[in-house]
Formats: C-alpha cells, sequence, structure tokens
C-alpha cells in the first residue's frame, strides 16, 4: 500500500493599518459658526456649510471721532475762555465734546504722588459725568459727579480695583459759578484729600466710584470704556492741571486763587483752554502734551447701518474675539431668506451644543445684565447670557412652539468665580425635547444654581450680543465673545474638553490615526501527509 500526498493550503496573515478616526463632529453638523476672525467687511462670517453671516451693527470708537473745532464749545472761564464739555448743539446737531490727553511717560506711573486741579462750572452740582479718567503708565484714577458728590478714585498698581475712594460733599456751591478743585494724591495711598475752593474736605466714606479707562489714555470730559461708553459730564471745564509731588498749603493757595500759569509750582500738565479755534490744546507745561478736542456726533455716529467688523476685534482665545459695548447699541443678525435660514436652523427634536468663549467688559464684572446669544426656528428657540443675581449667573432659556416667552427649561449657573479678565469656555447640551442635559464651564460640568433665563428672539430671527424683538436688538451685551457655534448632538465632556482646546474648527477635524489591524492576505504552502493505502 502506498503513500497518497493531500495539497494543503495554509493561509496566512497580513496586517494592514487603517485610520480609525475620533472626532466630536464633522463640519457637517455646524448649524452656525462665527470665529469672529474677519479682518474686514461687515459681516461676521458664518465657517458652518450653511454661510448664514451675521450682519454687524456697531458704533464708533473713540478712536474713530473726528476732531472738534473748539470755537463751537468755548465759554468764558475762571482765567479767560473754558471748555464747555458735555453735549453742545453745533449746526443743529448734538455733539459731546471731548479731550484725548497725548499717553506720555513724562505723567504720573506707578508710586507718585501728584495734585489734579481743576475749575468747573455746571448748572446743577448733583449731575453725573466724568471730569477725567486715567489710564496711564501702571496708573489709574478717575474723577466726576455724582449725585451732589465729587467722587475720586485710584488704582495703584496691584492696589485693586476700588481700594482708594475719596468722596467729597459739594454741598452749598452755587450753580452757574466756578469752583475750584484739587485732588492730592499720595503714591499707593491714593486720593489724601479733595480741596474745593482752597478748603480740605471730609471723606464722606462713601464707596461708590466712577470706573477710569478701560484701556490705556488719558481723557478729559468723560472716559472710555469698551472704546465707546464717554459718560460725559455736562459742565465747563477750565485751566486743568496734573502737577508733582505732595502740594504745599501756600502752593495750594496760589492755584486756587491766581490759577496754575501763576503758581510757583511746574506742571506736568497744564490745559489753560483758552484756544478760540481749531481742535489742538496747548498743553503749557515743559513736556508740551498736546491734547485734541473729539466731537461726538450722538445722531451720525450711532449704528443706523452695518458698519465694519474690524474696528471691534481684538485679540480672542482661537483668532480675534467681538468686542461689544450693549450700551451704545452694538449687535449683530442674521439677515437673509427667512426661509432658507430656517431650513438650516434647529428644529423641536433635534439635540444640540452651544458653545462659546466670552469675556466680560473691564470694571463691570460678572455680575450685569445682557444676552450672548438668542435664535428662534422650527418651533425651538435658546437665549444665553448674564444676570446680575447674586454676584452673577449665566442664565440660559430653552423655548418650544412660536413665542418668546413660553420656557421649556432655564438653568443658570454661578460665575462669580471666574476672573474677569480673562476668557471662559461655555457649553450647553439640549436633548431632543430641548431640555438642558449639560452646562459646562471651562469644560466641567455645573450643577444648577439660578432657575430663569432671558426671553428669546422672535419667531425666524437670531441675534448677537442680544435678541431680536420687532426687528430690533434688545437686552445688548457689554464684553467680548469668540468662537461662537450651534453643533448638532450632545458634546460629551470629553468633546467639549476638545473643542476647547481645540477651537470649534479644528475639533471636527479627524484626530491622527490609530492603528487597527486586519487579516486580507493569503500565502500558500505545501504540506504532505502519508497515510496507509487499503
Amino acid at each position: 500500500m502506498g503513500s497518497q500526498r493531500v495539497l494543503f493550503c495554509a493561509t496566512a496573515c497580513v496586517f494592514v493599518a487603517l485610520a480609525a478616526t475620533a472626532m466630536a463632529y464633522t463640519p457637517a453638523d455646524l448649524y452656525v459658526h462665527y470665529p469672529f476672525d474677519d479682518a474686514s467687511g461687515t459681516v461676521w462670517s458664518d465657517a458652518s456649510p450653511n454661510n448664514n453671516d451675521a450682519t454687524s451693527y456697531r458704533s464708533l470708537k473713540f478712536s474713530e471721532l473726528s476732531p472738534l473745532d473748539v470755537s463751537g464749545v468755548t465759554a468764558a472761564g475762571a482765567f479767560g475762555n473754558a471748555l464747555t464739555i458735555g453735549t453742545s448743539d453745533i449746526g443743529g446737531v448734538n455733539h459731546e465734546a471731548l479731550v484725548d490727553v497725548t499717553t506720555a511717560a513724562n505723567l504720573p506711573g506707578t508710586g507718585d504722588s501728584f495734585a489734579v486741579s481743576f475749575w468747573l462750572n455746571t448748572s446743577a452740582w448733583n449731575n453725573y459725568g466724568m471730569v477725567a479718567s486715567y489710564n496711564l503708565n501702571g496708573l489709574e484714577w478717575s474723577v466726576g459727579n455724582q449725585s451732589g458728590n465729587m467722587l475720586v478714585w485710584s488704582k495703584d498698581g496691584d492696589a485693586g480695583v476700588g481700594a482708594h475712594v475719596w468722596t467729597a460733599s459739594m454741598a452749598g456751591l452755587a450753580a452757574n459759578t466756578y469752583a475750584h478743585f484739587l485732588v492730592q494724591y499720595e503714591g499707593a495711598s491714593g486720593a489724601t484729600n479733595v480741596y474745593i475752593n482752597g478748603a480740605a474736605s471730609t471723606d464722606t466714606g462713601a464707596t461708590n466710584y466712577f470706573w477710569g479707562n478701560e484701556s490705556e489714555g488719558v481723557v478729559l470730559g468723560g472716559r472710555v470704556l469698551l472704546p465707546r461708553d464717554f459718560t460725559g459730564l455736562e459742565a465747563r471745564l477750565d485751566d486743568f492741571a496734573i502737577l508733582p509731588g505732595v502740594l504745599t498749603p501756600t502752593q495750594r493757595t496760589e492755584i486756587a486763587t491766581l490759577g496754575v500759569a501763576s503758581a510757583s509750582v511746574v506742571p506736568l500738565l497744564h490745559y489753560a483752554l483758552d484756544e478760540t479755534s481749531g481742535s489742538a490744546l496747548a498743553d503749557s507745561s515743559p513736556n508740551g502734551n498736546t491734547g485734541t478736542l473729539l466731537g461726538l456726533n450722538s445722531v451720525t455716529e450711532r449704528p443706523a447701518a452695518p458698519r465694519d467688523v474690524s474696528k471691534v476685534t481684538v485679540p480672542g482665545v482661537h483668532g480675534t474675539a467681538a468686542m461689544n459695548s450693549g450700551d451704545w447699541g452694538d449687535y449683530a443678525r442674521l439677515e437673509g431668506d427667512p426661509l432658507e435660514i430656517e431650513s438650516e436652523m434647529p428644529s423641536l427634536g433635534d439635540e444640540l451644543t452651544i458653545s462659546f468663549w466670552y469675556k466680560p467688559a473691564q470694571y463691570l464684572g460678572w455680575d450685569h445684565l445682557g444676552i450672548v446669544a438668542s435664535q428662534q426656528y422650527n418651533d425651538l428657540g435658546f437665549s444665553v447670557g448674564l444676570h446680575n443675581s447674586g454676584n452673577g449667573y449665566m442664565i440660559f432659556r430653552s423655548t418650544t412652539g412660536a413665542g418668546t416667552t413660553g420656557t421649556k427649561d432655564t438653568y443658570g449657573v454661578d460665575v462669580s468665580g471666574l476672573d474677569p479678565d480673562e476668557f471662559h469656555h461655555f457649553a450647553i447640551t439640549l436633548d431632543a425635547n430641548a431640555l438642558v442635559t449639560g452646562f459646562y464651564v471651562d469644560g466641567e460640568h455645573k450643577a444648577e444654581g439660578y432657575n430663569n433665563g432671558w426671553n428669546v428672539s422672535d419667531l425666524d430671527s437670531s441675534g448677537l450680543f442680544c435678541r431680536i424683538t420687532g426687528g430690533l436688538p434688545s437686552t445688548r451685551m457689554y464684553g467680548y465673545l469668540d468662537d461662537y457655534a450651534v453643533i448638532a448632538g450632545q458634546l460629551s465632556a470629553a468633546e467639549v474638553a476638545r473643542v476647547m482646546d481645540l477651537g470649534v474648527a479644528a475639533a471636527a477635524i479627524p484626530e491622527p490615526a490609530t492603528t487597527a489591524l486586519l487579516l486580507i492576505g493569503v500565502l500558500g504552502g505545501t504540506m504532505v501527509f502519508r497515510r496507509p493505502r487499503g
């Protein structure tokens, strides 16, 4: 009996690496996405596939104001002429006059002692507004009127906002008559007295004060917050000066009776304000810091038409961010075919995530009012923004149906402990029933602490920095916004963290591939078996 060969084919393994992607979502899952990285134009570009750009409406910044000829605001002064600050009718149009002071290293800074001297004349000493504001060389201070008091505040280096306040009563001052004020500052101690017509005042102990300039600069007749909230004072201003050191009683008397030009102290800055034409205000001190008279035309310099977004971009978390001044009417809205926009927005029954970075305006902190964003389409609406309950909450409301107030869910989280000088990330997840399933702050899930939310925009409308009501913005915000998006699906905590780290756009791109092994090849082999013949 012989042997019989049997041919056996053995399959061997060929390993091939395949890409196994991990992502929170794809670009197609973005309903809207505003990176706020536009360099020019009148819209904030929507980086989602839907291309629903938001038109920007904004006011002129302080730096954009036109020079104003002093002839329109000249008045009789305590010595020669004076400057009418506040509102003046020039050519039938109301203008607010402010002075932009040249920033210079030769003006006071951290640790310096100095005095601020000026004459003021107003029809009512209980009016409200700024005389001057200063943010330069590590030093901040402000002087202004409120309810019959002269409020003086300073922040020297790291002394802390509001650490030094002096409140001087102006009771007994005659209306429409010049009064002299001299504020003495002594280094980090701040204001040590306010002399009115040469007499020392008593600090009333009140703690109110005016915020100063948000960014570097010196302004007479106002202040600059989010560079277009000026808080001007209705008054006449004369003989304004900043003087070095701690003044002696003799020097204070000389200034209050003779004026700065005739006193025995050499000023660091001195505006006699005697000009009769032009917009340049001469500094008679040795430093020669010429001031520029600027005019705010409140009729034409407020947002009646779309304006260039480049004027309101600032450094953000991912690229640039949008800067918004709610008090001045800045906002953005979707403008286009309502039916087309509606078809591209989430509907009741969709799960979604709202994601954005936000920082409040300096000095306002987290306890102010305003809507970050709001929309309503396809029986689903929402709004998210700040509320001043307690020390600040970020609040959210969802609605179903076509109303602006009908509540499906509200959810508020305490944000009072967040650093107001830094951007913070917020993400809210909704289920198919428009109920909040997650509220993340800087990647951490937060428990509900305040059961409230802002009303939402009208049907088929969407607003950034506001909600849209009757075609107009309402409840406008006052702060900075970056990388805003509405995303399909409920992101997990890990996915929210990925969006924070990479930004909305980059988080939609697959992560680096991992390796998967797949058996796809065949190799042949011959094996011989012998068995007995039978």
